[in-house]
């Protein structure tokens, strides 16, 4: 299972969950689309479900990709059933893609290539801006400068996260940093005290080496073969994955390397992580923590709500570790944006439903209505009582502990129209890394030539 798709599987709980980043399986078509207001949709795009208005009653219906797994689904239909009580002229019909390639961007390609794009489209780093690219999706700099919409309510990353070239094509639905995720049973059972959020690469290992035992399935980590997660390691060593251009890869610095190798070596060198293949029945990393195979676990606040309401075990949070003399950690931050696309017949109306989405109205009642998951975008209702207070007051200082990291992040590396394929590259080279097919710098001399044709051009 590749890192993206451990990161999608474990956002919202344990593996017979489904959750927002979960490519969600067993659907025969490979589309679920179901309506709020009304009856349910054929599965999969077409031109019967048309979005010119009805001279006779004004209506139309604005369709929306999303890929969300069961309880999110249901609970975007409650927000698309709430949206119609103020708009009784709009039928919101949500298209759950299930099966569509990663986060459902090849079968929303097939949509837009086609000439059946949704008026509206939820999106993810590297997906928006390589749809962005191609002029798929409206830009709304005028849009928002018509209605002088306020972008101040934002977090300045998420709206940062919504542009391309400087021109804003979204608008944002949550965003995410990353920490790392304790099971405070197994830290007592093995009587190793709970770290404070300065520890140290050095002190992680030791830690790491104490809960890993010998005589059961128990290890300390388990390494996430994913930028979001070593790229934790590379940014607070001095290191940059790419440079600010996106036109050179930088992982050959000396920097890098060490926290890379630091980073694999867990796994490959000190042996607190879970060697791949392993255990078949429990192949991902989000798995085997909520199964306290291991008892740390590196992911975003999207992990939590499988922690809150399966309630598995005892769990804190601290920030990453950082290297020994060296800065407080940096992670990476991801923004999943609301998009409208540049040929949806009913511009206006889809912009209307786009502030709804992405604006202070709708996400106060996605708050109510599902609860906290990554971080809300819009700071005040990040910052008030019922997101912090999110899994119990005593969770309110992990939680603080999320929103802390924000002051330290970096933008995706693959925030750009070809980052899809400059990320398979490197996921591709760590893996044999993991498997102990080559060490670190082969796969990073190889990751820089590759991607460096791909940024540079022929």
């Amino acid at each position: 299972m590749s890192a993206d798709q451990t990161k999608q599987r474990f956002a919202n709980g344990f593996s017979t969950r489904h959750s927002r980043r979960n490519v969600v399986k067993g659907a025969a078509l490979g589309l679920s689309a179901v309506g709020a207001g009304i009856s349910p949709a054929v599965a999969g795009p077409s031109n019967s479900t048309s979005t010119s208005r009805s001279a006779a009653q004004d209506d139309i219906t604005l369709q929306v990709t999303v890929w969300l797994g069961d309880a999110e689904f249901q609970a975007m239909e409650e927000l698309a059933a709430r949206y119609r009580e103020n708009h009784p002229n709009v039928t919101v019909e949500y298209i759950n893609i299930v099966d569509g390639g990663p986060w459902g961007r090849d079968k929303l390609q097939q949509m837009i290539a086609g000439g059946t794009p949704p008026a509206l489209m939820m999106l993810n780093t590297g997906q928006f801006e390589a749809f962005g690219s191609r002029d798929a999706l409206a830009n709304l700099d005028e849009r928002i400068a018509a209605e002088s919409y306020d972008m101040g309510i934002y977090w300045p990353a998420a709206v940062e996260g919504c542009k391309i070239d400087g021109a804003v094509y979204g608008l944002p639905k949550d965003i995410s940093d990353h920490v790392v995720y304790l099971n405070t049973d197994l830290f007592e059972a093995a009587g190793v005290e709970l770290p404070s959020n300065e520890w140290t690469w050095d002190e992680f290992r030791e830690i790491a080496t104490q809960l890993t035992r010998d005589d059961a399935d128990q290890w300390g980590i388990s390494i996430n073969n994913a930028a979001w997660s070593w790229g934790g390691f590379v940014h607070p060593n001095g290191g940059q994955i790419l440079n600010d251009e996106r036109t050179e890869c930088l992982l050959n610095s000396p920097e890098a390397i060490e926290a890379l190798e630091v980073y694999y070596g867990f796994l490959t060198t000190d042996g607190v992580s879970v060697p791949p293949g392993t255990l078949p029945q429990t192949p991902g990393s989000g798995d085997q923590f909520l199964s306290q195979i291991t008892a740390m676990h590196m992911a975003g606040p999207w992990f939590r709500p499988g922690l809150v309401e399966n309630e598995p075990f005892n769990w804190t949070i601290r920030l990453f570790p950082r290297p020994a003399g060296g800065d407080p950690p940096v992670t990476v931050l991801y923004t999943d944006q609301w998009s409208m696309a540049s040929t949806t017949d009913n511009p206006d109306e889809a912009w209307e439903l786009l502030k709804f989405l992405g604006g202070e109205e709708g996400q106060t009642i996605w708050s109510e209505i599902y609860g906290s998951r990554s971080i809300t975008p819009i700071q005040a209702l990040a910052e008030s009582d019922a997101w912090l207070g999110y899994g119990g007051e005593e969770h309110r200082d992990d939680n603080q502990t999320i929103l802390d990291q924000l002051a330290r992040t970096v933008p995706p590396p693959t925030n750009f129209g070809d980052g899809a394929k400059v990320e398979n590259i490197w996921n591709e080279q760590f893996e044999l890394v993991m498997v102990g097919q080559q060490d670190v710098e082969t796969a990073v001399q190889t990751i820089v030539e590759q991607v460096n044709g791909i940024l540079q051009g022929p």
